[in-house]
């Protein structure tokens, strides 16, 4: 199937939100509240951020680990309607401990909104699959 013409701008904003997780860069908070409003649900207990003072929260936590994470996002689908795009990433997980790499198998999916031209996160919903109990 033929990439979505919105792939690759849509995919910039994955890679960018993994770039900046990996640098520790704080400026990850403005990233994901550009356009004003925004809820990220995580695969750990607890992972769910509807404000922005939850959501600074949770990223000040996360940078303060030992370790350090990135995403490598595999193919990325896309699908949209009028202003609204929706994608589904399954990425592999990186966790960078200071003397090893864990590789953790990882699906994303997000809700963007165009706003005055710009594409703008609306949702990170992720999930670590699990194998069925």
């Amino acid at each position: 199937m033929p990439a979505h013409p919105l792939e690759p701008d849509l995919r910039a904003l994955l890679d960018e939100v993994s770039a900046r997780l990996f640098a520790r860069d704080h400026s990850v908070v403005d990233l994901f509240w550009a356009g004003g409003q925004f809820w990220l649900f995580g695969s750990e207990a607890g992972e769910e951020d509807m404000t922005r003072e939850a959501l600074a929260a949770h990223m000040a936590e996360l940078l303060a680990k030992p370790y350090r994470v990135r995403f490598v996002f595999d193919a990325v689908h896309v699908q949209a309607q009028g202003e609204m795009a929706w994608v589904h990433a399954p990425a592999v997980l990186e966790v960078h401990h200071p003397d090893r790499v864990a590789r953790l198998p990882y699906r994303l999916f997000a809700l963007f909104q165009r706003v005055e031209g710009a594409w703008c996160w609306r949702v990170f919903s992720g999930s670590e699959p699990a194998a069925a109990p």
